[in-house]
């Protein structure tokens, strides 16, 4: 079997196709990126250019991916049961669909193959992503598992620390 890579475009390219942002504004993330050591994305969020929401929509299409908004759906307790707490807030993760052999989960990076792999491994599941922004991920996490929900030294950030350290 032969294996492609196909090319991607550019997310400053994406971003102007989708009508968000001008050539001009691109060029002025590029400096600010080189100058920060920051993403293009994040460079654009933070100069005013684009919002979060609009950089997810963007890296879904950069890397033929879903885009989900968390916000907008109800996730069903036996999805959020499928996933320990523990892993879905060490990862970042938010399930949001469950089927026999597969589950999709919600990931803020479709870069990160090492949390792909990783979960695949502890739920001995086929794992299928969708992006959604870091924001609804961690707003979500909040919501279901209760990360973050009982202040500085809560259960749940405990056992992800603990588990972040192994």
């Amino acid at each position: 079997m032969e294996w492609v890579m196909m090319k991607r475009a550019p997310l400053g390219a994406i971003l102007q196709q989708m009508g968000v942002v001008t050539f001009e504004q691109v060029e002025e993330a590029l400096e600010f990126q080189k100058r920060e050591g920051c993403k293009i994305g994040e460079a654009l969020i933070r100069l005013g250019y684009a919002t979060p929401q609009q950089v997810a929509q963007a890296l879904a299409k950069q890397f033929r991916m879903p885009y989900i908004d968390l916000d907008s759906i109800q996730i069903p307790e036996e999805v959020i049961a499928a996933v320990p707490a523990d892993v879905a807030i060490e990862h970042k993760i938010v399930p949001i669909q469950n089927r026999d052999r597969v589950i999709t989960i919600a990931i803020t990076d479709p870069l990160d193959f090492e949390t792909i792999d990783n979960v695949r491994f502890i739920l001995n599941k086929e794992v299928e992503c969708v992006l959604a922004t870091e924001q609804a991920v961690e707003a979500a996490l909040r919501d279901y598992y209760g990360w973050g929900g009982g202040g500085e030294g809560s259960e749940l950030e405990k056992m992800a620390e603990e588990a972040g350290e192994e």
